[in-house]
């Protein structure tokens, strides 16, 4: 460890700072790490600008040992680098701007008499509108004779990926499943619900591609619940997106079985129907535009949580003043002013992170 070269943090790592403690973002790895806030002031303050003695000498040499620890695991993790002052310059940050090639990025389709009468038209409708992302949802359990008939509308389609979400039926055969997904690049996960067996099938060349078989009884109209970091996603996309939009709504949309369009499956608000007017029409109601710009940054409670821009939290945010700030009224399983999930004692282990070596302490330096 270099004690007399400036410090710098890698571009691919950013600080997140909660109301209890903080976050080292590693966007490259799509890893993170918690620390104490008190480290996190220090890498603001003195990222790119001094050494670890000149740090040192600031604090009068009174915290040595502690600062000592902070840059052991800052070093061991690879969040940082030393650097003369004059080669500063050469490592800009990372653009946190946000660009989205389309006006949607998933649409969720409950698939049933409309969508087999209309399904050329409301496809060529999201594709026009820039969607990428397909979520088909058989409400009933469907024979595998169905689903398989409902992918061909997308063999020549534009679109990167389909999950599937479908009851059990005596027809969808383990083997003719695989198959089906082997041969169909574009489903990334189909979940088979209601089944008699808990299976997670990932074939050699399935790729990121996967099945599962659920014993659970799947309710698409009930609202799925994070109960830990399970859900969250860490990567420069969702990064970035949180800075701008609603990491869960921004792009998104539903349409179910009678076409009423609606920005969830679980939420009651409908913006109207297909039936009577072009997608594209539809979302022109404002406050579609509203709901996806809401930001965890000007979300109340949220813009405290050191999670908030890995967080995909599908609760309906309520905007509760002009100046565009919202706030919740279905609590979050996770407090971020004690550091603890509702259903563990404290929340230290999280999914996301890697073991070694342990969180350093949080001392109390003077500012």
């Amino acid at each position: 460890m270099n004690e007399t070269q400036i410090f710098k943090l890698y571009a691919c790592c950013h600080l997140v700072s909660g109301s209890t403690r903080s976050i080292i973002y590693d966007l490259q790895r799509k890893e993170c790490e918690f620390i104490p806030n008190i480290l996190a002031e220090i890498i603001e303050k003195f990222d790119g600008i001094k050494s670890i003695s000149e740090i040192k000498q600031f604090y009068e040499s009174e915290y040595d040992d502690t600062i000592d620890e902070y840059f052991s695991f800052l070093v061991n993790h690879e969040f940082i680098f030393f650097l003369a002052g004059s080669e500063n310059y050469r490592f800009p940050k990372i653009d946190l701007s946000f660009r989205q090639p389309g006006v949607l990025s998933q649409v969720t389709i409950v698939v049933d008499t409309l969508f087999d009468e209309r399904s050329q038209v409301i496809l060529a409708e999201i594709t026009e509108l820039g969607c990428r992302d397909i979520q088909l949802i058989y409400l009933t359990a469907t024979c595998f004779s169905k689903i398989a008939s409902d992918l061909e509308h997308f063999s020549q389609s534009a679109f990167n990926s389909i999950e599937i979400i479908s009851g059990y039926d005596p027809t969808l055969h383990r083997d003719e499943v695989i198959k089906l997904v082997q041969e169909s690049h574009r489903i990334s996960c189909w979940l088979i619900h209601s089944a008699p067996i808990t299976e997670r099938v990932r074939e050699q060349h399935f790729g990121m591609q996967e099945i599962i078989y659920s014993e659970k009884v799947y309710d698409a109209y009930a609202r799925p619940e994070f109960t830990n970091a399970a859900g969250f996603k860490l990567n420069i996309e969702s990064f970035t997106e949180s800075h701008h939009k609603n990491a869960f709504y921004n792009g998104r949309i539903c349409i179910d079985k009678k076409g009423e369009l609606k920005t969830a499956l679980f939420n009651q608000e409908l913006f109207g129907n297909i039936t009577e007017n072009p997608i594209r029409k539809l979302l022109e109601d404002p406050r579609i535009e509203l709901l996806w710009n809401s930001k965890k940054d000007n979300t109340a409670i949220c813009k405290e949580c050191e999670f908030r821009y890995m967080c995909q939290d599908n609760r309906l945010p309520l905007k509760i003043d002009e100046a565009e700030t919202w706030a919740h009224q279905v609590p979050c399983h996770y407090n971020p002013y004690t550091a603890e999930w509702a259903n563990e004692e404290k929340c230290i282990d999280l999914v996301l992170k890697t073991s070694p070596p342990r969180t350093p302490p949080d001392t109390e330096l003077p500012k």
